[in-house]
Parts: C-alpha cells; sequence; structure tokens
C-alpha cells in the first residue's frame, strides 16, 4: 500500500470514528440521557442561557439474572420437553395425531404435568411460566373429552355448549380460538366460536344457537349473552370451564360479579381449570376456598426467569431524593431510557399497570425523541379502538430494516 493510499484510508478512518461518536451524542441527547447544550433564548431584555434537563441521581440494582444455561432461570440443565411422550400422559391417538399437527409432537413439563388430570375432569391449578405450552397443555385434553362425550351422547345440542374458555382479553381470546381451530383441522374435529366484544352480537348469537362444543369467550360478552332476555346458551351440558390467565381475572374487580353467577349456575360435574403464569398467594387462596377439591400442578419454570431472558430490578423509588429532587416518575424514566439505550433491541414491550401510566410514558417517549429519529412508538391498551389495537400489533411486529429501530 503506498503512502497516499495509507493517509487516505487514515483520513476516512478518522471520519467514521468521528461521525458515530457524534451520532452516538445526538441519541444520548435524544433521549434524556446526556445533558444538551445550553440553549439561548432571546427575550425582552436580552438573551438568557436555559439548561433543559437535570442530571438524576445513580440508581441501585436490586437484583439482576440471566435465565437458561448461563443463568438462575428455569431452564438451567433442564430440558424443555418432558421425557414422557404424550401416550404416556393420557393423550388418545386421535389427540396425538392433532397434536403432532400442531406441531406438538413430545409434551413439555407443564403439558405433561396436567393432561391426565384434566382430561379426567378434575379441578385443577395449571401453572408455568408464559411460552411453557400451557395453551395446548388445556386444550389438549380438553378437546380429547369433547370428542369422548361426542362419540357417547353425540353432537352438542342446539343453545348448549359443552366447554368453555374464559379469557381477559379479546386478543387472548382469539389466539386460544387459533390453536383450537388447529387441533380440530390436525384431525380431532369439533365445533367452536368466540364470544367477545369485538365481534357482532348476531353472528354470535347464531353461532351459539347451533350448538358448539366450544366457546372461547371474554367474561363481560359472556354474561351479557347468558342474561338477555332470551339467553343465547345454556350451562346445563357444560363439562370443561377454563380461566386463561385465571390471576388476571381474579386481581379484576369487574369479574368478581360475573365469576359469582358463572360459578352459580356450573353444573356438579363440570370441572374447572385455573391457568396462570404467576400465582400468587391471593390467587391461589381464593381458588382453593371455592374449589377445596382442586389439584395444583405445576411447570418447572414457575416464577423463574425464562431462558434467554436478562432480568433486572433497579430501584427507582423517590425516597431519598429530597426536597425538590425528582419524582418516582422521573427516575423511573431515566431508567427506562437508560436500559433501552443500552439493550440495542430490535423490538421493545414496555408494560404498565394502567391506561394512566401507560400515557405518562408515551408522552414522556415522545418528548423525548420528537424529531422521530430514535425509534417508532405504538400504543396497545383497552382505551385504543381495536382497530387501534390491531393495527399497532401488526406495525410493530413488521420487521424494521431500513427504518428508524427503537433504540438501534
Amino acid at each position: 500500500m503506498s503512502n497516499k493510499e495509507r493517509e487516505s484510508r487514515s483520513f476516512w478512518e478518522e471520519e467514521d470514528s468521528l461521525l458515530l461518536e457524534n451520532d452516538r451524542k445526538r441519541r444520548r441527547r435524544v433521549m434524556g440521557l446526556e445533558a444538551p447544550e445550553p440553549v439561548t433564548e432571546r427575550e425582552p431584555g436580552g438573551p438568557r442561557i436555559r439548561q433543559t434537563d437535570k442530571p438524576l441521581p445513580a440508581l441501585k440494582v436490586w437484583h439482576s439474572e440471566v435465565g437458561g444455561k448461563e443463568g438462575r432461570g428455569a431452564s438451567k440443565g433442564e430440558p424443555f420437553f418432558s421425557p414422557r411422550t404424550f401416550a404416556e400422559v393420557g393423550a388418545s391417538v386421535e389427540l396425538q395425531s392433532a397434536l403432532a399437527a400442531c406441531g406438538a409432537v413430545t409434551p413439555s413439563h407443564v403439558q405433561a404435568a396436567g393432561y391426565d388430570v384434566i382430561a379426567a375432569g378434575k379441578d385443577v391449578i395449571l401453572a408455568d411460566q408464559t411460552g411453557s405450552g400451557k395453551t395446548l397443555g388445556y386444550l389438549g385434553p380438553v378437546v380429547q373429552r369433547l370428542r369422548e362425550l361426542e362419540r357417547r351422547d353425540g353432537k352438542t345440542p342446539p343453545g348448549q355448549v359443552r366447554a368453555i374458555v374464559l379469557a381477559p382479553t379479546a386478543e387472548l381470546a382469539q389466539q386460544v380460538l387459533r390453536v383450537a381451530k388447529s387441533l380440530s383441522a390436525g384431525g380431532a374435529p369439533f365445533r367452536s366460536t368466540i364470544v367477545t366484544g369485538e365481534h357482532k352480537w348476531g353472528t354470535q348469537r347464531k353461532a351459539l344457537a347451533a350448538g358448539v362444543e366450544l366457546v372461547v369467550a371474554t367474561p363481560g360478552r359472556l354474561r351479557s349473552h347468558l342474561n338477555a332476555e332470551r339467553p343465547s346458551l345454556q350451562l346445563g351440558g357444560l363439562a370443561h370451564l377454563v380461566l386463561d390467565e385465571a390471576d388476571v381475572l381474579y386481581g379484576d374487580d369487574d369479574f368478581a360479579a360475573a365469576w359469582d353467577e358463572l360459578r352459580g349456575a356450573l353444573p356438579p360435574r363440570a370441572a374447572v381449570a385455573f391457568v396462570t403464569a404467576t400465582l400468587t398467594p391471593a390467587a391461589q387462596k381464593a381458588i382453593e376456598a371455592q374449589f377445596p377439591l382442586v389439584e395444583r400442578r405445576r411447570g418447572r419454570g414457575l416464577h423463574r426467569t425464562a431462558q434467554g431472558v436478562a432480568e433486572k430490578l433497579i430501584d427507582c423509588s423517590a425516597g431519598g431524593s429530597g426536597a425538590g429532587g425528582p419524582d418516582g416518575f422521573e427516575l423511573k424514566m431515566g431508567a427506562l431510557l437508560s436500559e433501552l439505550q443500552e439493550s440495542r433491541e430490535e423490538h421493545t414491550l414496555v408494560f404498565c399497570n394502567t391506561i394512566e401510566a401507560c400515557r405518562r410514558v408515551e408522552n414522556a417517549l415522545s418528548r423525548a425523541d420528537r424529531r422521530g429519529h430514535a425509534y417508532r412508538l405504538w400504543v396497545y391498551h383497552s382505551a385504543v379502538t381495536a382497530e387501534g389495537r390491531q393495527r399497532a400489533l401488526q406495525q410493530f411486529a413488521q420487521p424494521q430494516a431500513g427504518s428508524p429501530q427503537p433504540y438501534p
């Protein structure tokens, strides 16, 4: 390489380095992680300097771990699948074929743990972490029992239903219905429908009037159909009731009245399955008080960090900040922006516990990136229309190549 070529290469390497450094500084300023340059504002009486941001105190990390073989998570040294087969846990030949068509050739730990007790028509708490296969874990044995009842008693009579899955949101209900339809198409045919506020009342009423084996519903909409002047369905033939995300349902004040009515209408032979990824002591106590004979079946990942997930607990309490210091929300936003900057992930989900909190976080993130250079932002909560939520999910799930990423 000639001296001229070396000098040219050195020049461009230095230019690239400066560009990268300037870009890094710009992104940190955009997200409020670095104090911006003082802004000069001209007012009557002459110019003055206004500092737009103030530094936040360092926050303490109380806990940090990574799930999987490299950390203390549930999958450390443990396989995802059970050593038992579906045949060994009680699945019929028909359901083995249908499950295989859905991609489930070998049961996960939670699927193996709960199959026999659900298929036997017993009350059960089925608990394991998100992503462990709980949906097929309860749908498989429920469908197997539905098929047995159909062979014995024929199809479900008009206006009746043999199994109900309650979900806290219409989106989860739609997801469960898709899995149910896949099982049916995979070789264990049965009729199913969805009952939520996102779908037309007349269409739901017509489907229920014909009789179906499985209904996936949200509590409020199901209650409306049951309490209508001319009820859309009867529960006399119900064999299975599943509460998916039972902890979420039990934590909803609006669910209590609907649940009391539904429990009072259950036939004695109906079995109830409580499915959850977070089994709190309060929820377990409430379930066991209402169903004293309920059995508990847990997967190995309950309340543990999932494989590949980095978990960090950061203290954002404002107790020690003193008068005039940042409040709890400012501390949390500072921590959030810092973590998102460091994570450099293509997609990021930020969960809040109330709609108001969602709006505050949305506004803070929008202010941190007014020109939309650092990330794209979508909002998803019950105050957004169904069409808006669906659009947000679709756009969020799309690859973002060639466009600004969330905190690249």
